[in-house]
């Protein structure tokens, strides 16, 4: 008899999602790590200008979510930060950063993708993209949202706890490795974005954009914003 061919990746998602649910029987995450670290503070965390980039008042303008998905974006982090850079050259780059005390199950985070097609963009399949942040490898995903004249390039990661886990699997893994700490972890999306036609042109803007401002941050900034190596 001749069996179907079984997709690796769904069924390793499938049993780690298993022994996630087997495991929270046995163990309920109940400390959260937020709030027995440094208090994050984006405003602070974030510099007004670096490496001749600087807050432009002349913003891009990001998406405006709705009533309902700004209450629910709301219930998902504790902070939201997001400006508009430009450089001498004119070069636009819009930052987002939405960091949240409880990254749980409960509470999952909201993918970039999801919230642009909420909006009605069309958006494109995202797919893993690798780029050089501060001397070492940094696995983003890019992105493309576009509704009438403005397309949108994006690169974007989430740093859970202190380790970048941008793959859904990687999520859950993350999470898994807390629960079975009793911990909750908390976590950061972090988004760049510009309105270039030029796709390729705009992710490598967006990687010199990352390069420039973890290179300004300090040490703790540097893992805030990227995770540590470890």
């Amino acid at each position: 008899m001749k069996f179907p061919r079984l997709h690796v990746p769904t069924v390793m998602a499938a049993i780690l999602m298993v022994v996630a649910a087997l495991l929270s029987v046995a163990v309920t995450p109940r400390l959260q790590v937020g709030d027995h670290i440094v208090r994050v503070d984006l405003e602070a965390l974030i510099p007004n200008a670096f490496a001749g980039w600087e807050i432009d008042q002349d913003e891009l303008g990001p998406i405006v979510a709705d009533a309902a998905e700004d209450e629910h974006i709301g219930t998902i982090y504790s902070q939201v930060l997001t400006r508009t850079y430009s450089n001498k050259d004119g070069r636009q780059v819009m930052l987002t950063l939405a960091y949240g005390r409880d990254q749980s199950d409960s509470l999952a985070i909201h993918r970039p993708e999801v919230c642009y097609s909420a909006q009605g963009f069309k958006v494109t399949t995202p797919h893993n993209h690798l780029i050089h942040v501060a001397n070492r490898p940094l696995e983003v995903k890019v992105v493309s949202a576009q509704l009438g004249w403005r397309f949108e390039p994006i690169t974007y990661w989430f740093v859970i706890g202190n380790r970048v886990a941008t793959g859904r699997l990687q999520r859950k893994i993350e999470q898994l490795k807390y629960g079975l700490t009793g911990k909750i972890p908390d976590g950061m999306l972090v988004r760049v974005s510009s309105l270039e036609q030029d796709t390729a042109m705009a992710f490598a803007h967006h990687e010199q954009f990352i390069n420039d401002l973890v290179l300004a941050l300090d040490t703790k900034g540097r893992e805030r914003l990227i995770g540590t190596r470890n």
